[in-house]
């Protein structure tokens, strides 16, 4: 006996019926009508990377006393200090990064820093023509590595016309010494510069530090009893 065709075809229908409503639909991540998605402003991450022109500008319109050039190996970065922003260590994790006035250059961001009743707060660069964000943000510490021209080189001693008031030799790390700067925000940078001109030393750059992002810790009490 045959089957009936009709019942078939009503299936059918109303299958090709479902599909077309669902593709219909607007899905979570496409509201044309949503203004927090339509207004929404691009995450910095995809910002695109400025053209080599573009950070040619941006370096010409820099103060001079701003620009820094940090070399990495056979790489160089050029850095600009931030005249709008300082870093304080000693502040709670929140607050230590901290925006203020514009200054003009090096000189009046210094001369503002004087004014402050906080202990010495540290010098904050970003990349040349590039996007300011916490991937590219370093920040200058008070330290300066230098490589010697050989591993049982002696350091040059306390320079305290550059600041250096101390020296350590990492054991992991021979022929090379770590500098422990004072003086203002910016003295580390020139100590840098300074030390990479005496003889014995082959090179000689500011330690810098980058500010990482924050994880999600799950809010389980027993999660720090997993492992």
């Amino acid at each position: 006996m045959r089957r009936p065709i009709v019942p078939r075809v009503l299936l059918l229908g109303a299958l090709a019926s479902v599909l077309w409503f669902g593709q219909a639909l607007p899905s979570r991540h496409e509201r044309p009508g949503s203004p927090s998605l339509a207004n929404a402003a691009p995450r910095v991450a995809d910002q695109a990377k400025p053209s080599r022109a573009a950070r040619a500008t941006a370096a010409s319109a820099a103060p001079v006393d701003t620009l820094v050039n940090l070399s990495t190996g056979t790489r160089s970065q050029p850095l600009s200090i931030a005249l709008d922003e300082l870093y304080f260590p000693d502040r709670t994790a929140s607050a230590r990064l901290t925006a203020i006035p514009s200054q003009a250059d090096l000189g009046a961001l210094l001369a503002y820093v004087a004014t402050l009743p906080f202990p010495a707060p540290r010098l904050v660069l970003y990349p040349v023509g590039g996007p300011r964000n916490a991937s590219t943000r370093r920040i200058v510490t008070p330290g300066v590595e230098i490589a010697l021209h050989s591993a049982d080189a002696p350091t040059p001693g306390l320079l305290p016309d550059l600041g250096v008031i101390s020296w350590e030799r990492p054991a992991y790390a021979p022929g090379h010494a770590i500098a422990r700067i004072s003086g203002d925000p910016a003295q580390p940078l020139r100590a840098a510069a300074a030390l990479a001109r005496l003889p014995g030393i082959a090179s000689a750059r500011p330690l810098l530090a980058r500010l990482w992002s924050r994880k999600i810790v799950p809010s389980d009490p027993l999660f720090k009893d997993q492992w």
